[in-house]
This record gives structure tokens, C-alpha cells and sequence, in this order.
């Protein structure tokens, strides 16, 4: 009986242990990775607008600055919620769903 491990963040979880939480559980974990995406996303979005917007926050820094913000940003956008469907759902990736047994 082999184990899938998922790799996320540079953490090896088991795929049992992911696709096993049920209930509330399950729920509890869905609403603290949403609450990941909507901080990342308005956290991201506010400090682009404030460089963009205001004269004296724009400096060769900033721009670097800038740029790690917009990078954060498409992955708040594209890959974290596929992530947040992997860890929370029984299918594997992001289509095709698997029964229990097949873990």
C-alpha cells in the first residue's frame, strides 16, 4: 500500500490525509485557504495601487517592489485557488475524481 505525497509550499502531505478530512474539518480548512486568497489578493492589490498612485512611493525600489506584488498577485489569482481545490477535494489535480479506495 503505497502513499501519494503531494508536495506544497516545500511540505510532503500525504494524500490519505488530505482527501480523509470530512465534515467540518474539511469546511474549516476551505475557509481559512479562501481567507489566504482574499488576503493575498487585497494585500497585493492595495500596495501595487499605493506604488502606482502615489509619486512619492515611486523609486527604483519600489519597482522591484512592484514587481514581487504583481507576481504574488497572478498567483493569488491562478494557482492558488487550484491548489485550495486539490487540498480540500477527492480528485486528483484538478479533474477526475477518485473514490476512496484507490488511496
Amino acid at each position: 500500500n503505497t502513499t501519494s505525497m503531494v508536495l506544497y509550499r516545500g511540505l510532503f502531505l500525504s494524500r490519505n490525509t488530505l482527501t480523509s478530512t470530512t465534515g467540518q474539518r474539511r469546511y474549516v480548512m476551505m475557509a481559512f485557504l479562501v481567507l489566504c486568497i482574499v488576503f493575498t489578493l487585497a494585500g497585493n492589490s492595495v500596495m501595487l495601487w499605493s506604488i502606482v498612485f502615489v509619486p512619492s512611493l515611486q523609486t527604483v525600489n519600489n519597482v522591484f517592489l512592484a514587481s514581487l506584488c504583481c507576481a504574488n498577485l497572478l498567483n493569488g489569482l491562478f494557482t492558488m485557488p487550484f491548489i485550495a481545490h486539490s487540498l480540500t477535494s477527492k480528485s486528483i489535480g484538478c479533474v477526475g475524481s477518485t473514490t476512496e479506495e484507490s488511496f
